[in-house]
């Protein structure tokens, strides 16, 4: 397991319409028997979540947070699955279909690109994109 920087550069929109919003965070990056574990704590308003990145050789990523923010997504590269996303107000059910889940990476780091629709009641509410950038402290 190796100390890490990690850059996010997420975009998501809809209809050519875009924000990007850059994060960035320490923690952890491990190789596994299927691909590679990234692993960070985000704090927002005193608020911490941690969140759990794993991305495998079968082009699915699993995003699993817990804390004050908690979800569990999962994207596979052309594939459709259904999730659930618990906010302060409650749960929402979404549905995301994976376009790519890309990872260029070895322990001491590298990057992962995912784009993914997201849509609830089959309309699309939000495209996405989101690349890491992951560098050995």
């Amino acid at each position: 397991m190796k100390k890490v920087k990690i850059e996010i550069i997420s975009k998501q929109g809809l209809e050519g319409q875009s924000e990007e919003i850059k994060q960035y965070f320490f923690g952890t990056l491990k190789k596994t028997e299927n691909g590679f574990c990234l692993c960070y704590t985000e704090t927002d308003n005193n608020v911490k979540t941690d969140t759990t990145l794993s991305i495998s050789r079968d082009k699915t990523a699993t995003i699993k947070r817990t804390g004050g923010n908690s979800s569990l997504l999962v994207i596979t590269e052309g594939k459709e699955t259904n999730c659930k996303y618990i906010t302060a107000i409650g749960e929402i059910d979404l549905c995301l279909f994976g376009k790519t889940v890309n990872y260029l990476l070895s322990c001491s780091g590298g990057e992962i690109n995912l784009r993914y629709d997201i849509s609830q009641s089959k309309n699309i509410i939000s495209e996405n994109s989101v690349k890491i950038i992951i560098k050995e402290v």
